[in-house]
């Protein structure tokens, strides 16, 4: 049986892209340069952290990582690919707007970088940033930390969500290890967290 607060997920901080181990500067100068990374919120820099790391293939310290991550042709039939013909199939307002919305910051995102990045960022195309954004908002979590910071972590997205209560947060940072632990007591291969 899984315990309450029970480890099932542990990886290096190293393994991740965890915005609170960037205390100064960029991880990626040559796509994001400082003035741009300070202004990017934590979903855009982690996306654009994230495009870097990709396009540096076995480099990169988590190129295992983002080769398990869907590719960009699973994304098409996200919202953010629908015609307004078929976001109007909808028939609910708020969520078509949501996704107007959300379409038009990350056009505002390839332009700023696209303007303000670093050589890299001039050939970067807006499927690839979009495929990063989606990435990133459907596997990014905040950790329970002092200071919540956002983290992409492998394994830790893999983790079924439990409709429980909020509480503490399942997810965890310790010294340089980042996880995730049981919200509840469960059988064997059934561990859930409410996230």
């Amino acid at each position: 049986p899984i315990e309450k607060e029970e480890e099932l997920c542990v990886l290096p901080r190293s393994r991740c892209l965890d915005l609170s181990r960037v205390t100064s500067g960029t991880p990626c100068p040559e796509m994001a340069p400082p003035a741009l990374w300070d202004s990017l919120e934590w979903y855009e820099a982690l996306a654009v952290w994230l495009l870097s790391e990709r396009r540096r293939g076995e480099a990169s310290p988590i190129h295992g990582y983002v080769q398990y991550l869907p590719q960009p042709v699973e994304f098409s039939d996200a919202p953010l690919e629908w015609s307004e013909a078929e976001l109007a199939e909808l028939r609910y307002p708020p969520i078509a707007i949501a996704i107007e919305e959300q379409a038009a910051a990350q056009a505002a995102l390839y332009a700023r970088l696209r303007r303000e990045g670093g050589p890299e960022a001039a050939s970067v195309t807006a499927e690839e940033l979009r495929w990063a954004q989606q990435c990133v908002l459907s596997r990014a979590f905040v950790v329970d930390a002092a200071t919540p910071l956002a983290v992409l972590s492998p394994g830790a997205d893999l983790v079924n969500h439990a409709p429980e209560p909020p509480g503490a947060s399942p997810f965890f940072l310790d010294g340089d290890r980042v996880g995730v632990r049981a919200t509840s007591a469960a059988p064997p291969g059934a561990a859930t967290v409410s996230y």
